[in-house]
């Protein structure tokens, strides 16, 4: 672990499409000291903010879109969602209609696709999997661990807004819930630093409230002062979340900070801030609760849910890695 690290360019550089009147910053925020090397400006290199370090090589045009249809196609049929059961009952299903020799592969199709989501909704297949995306990844424990930092980003992790007749209501995912308690648990041990909270809006079309409103609120309502914490509430993925909390901390002049997220995720995450030229200090949250005995052995719905998620995990770090967003 170490200090965080942003490069210096001759300019601040504005917030990406916001003001920064928009931004709640606290009044009594400081800066921390601490060793840190300044990016080199990219407007040199002709390489757009976040794309990369200067030399990169951008990705052609076709290229790019080739590498959105398949991020798109991929998290549209994530193996473990319902989308991916759907298409392969299908294929199954025709597969056993055709008869002749298609029946016998449609038979072996829908008992492979049985046993691969039986697997997938056990605790212990889930756990196991997030836990080899986490490797290494712990909570602080202590104020001496943080290095002298004074300031928390904490990365939302999914939700809802629900609307109604009598107005909307925003829900938080489990991976936010324990994100937001790990944030807290640090204000506590690090004895109130500044907390930057970092999400774009929620929901499937970005139609909602953004997620980092609903974390600071709940953060509020559990005894944070609301003047301690900062909102980038525009940011729809991780890679936007670096680029983002980047050019604030480089506007702000901050030195150093304590990055919150899962630990499965906590993988992707520092990759993209490294891309930006940081090195954030890793606290990670749990992804979620602990299965004891034998229930490990049982499946469930929300083991299902987990495996899912960590296997877009995994395809979220192999489309990363081809971009060239993992620094």
């Amino acid at each position: 672990m170490g200090s965080a690290r942003l490069s210096a360019r001759s300019r601040r550089r504005p917030w990406p499409g916001r003001t920064r009147a928009r931004w709640s910053k606290p009044s009594s925020a400081s800066t921390t000291g601490g060793s840190i090397a300044r990016r080199r400006t990219r407007a040199s290199s002709g390489c757009r903010p976040g794309a990369g370090r200067p030399g990169r090589a951008t990705p052609m045009p076709l290229g790019a879109a080739l590498l959105e249809l398949l991020s798109g196609l991929s998290k549209a049929l994530i193996p473990g969602s319902t989308a991916f059961l759907l298409v392969g009952l299908t294929i199954g299903v025709v597969l056993l209609l055709r008869g002749g020799r298609r029946r016998v592969t449609g038979r072996a199709w829908l008992t492979g696709l049985t046993v691969f989501y039986w697997v997938l909704s056990l605790p212990i297949v889930a756990e196991g999997l997030e836990a080899a995306l986490g490797a290494g990844q712990r909570p602080l424990e202590s104020a001496a661990q943080a290095a002298g930092s004074r300031h928390l980003v904490v990365l939302t992790g999914g939700g809802a807004t629900l609307r109604g007749a009598g107005g909307s209501f925003d829900v938080m995912s489990h991976a936010s819930i324990y994100r937001m308690l790990e944030a807290e648990r640090l204000y506590h041990v690090l004895e109130a630093p500044t907390l930057i909270v970092s999400g774009g809006p929620a929901g499937v079309g970005a139609d909602g409230n953004p997620e980092s409103e609903a974390m600071k609120a709940q953060l509020v309502a559990r005894g944070i002062p609301e003047e301690r914490i900062w909102v980038e509430a525009q940011s729809p993925d991780t890679h936007e979340q670096a680029i983002r909390v980047a050019a604030r901390l480089d506007q702000e002049g901050i030195e150093s900070f304590v990055l919150v997220t899962s630990g499965s995720h906590m993988r992707r995450a520092l990759g993209a801030f490294a891309d930006q030229g940081l090195t954030p200090i890793p606290s990670a949250a749990p992804d979620g609760p602990k299965t004891e005995g034998l229930a490990r052995l049982l499946p469930s719905a929300m083991a299902l849910g987990r495996s899912e998620q960590a296997i877009r995990e995994v395809l979220a770090l192999a489309y990363y890695a081809l971009r060239g967003w993992l620094g």
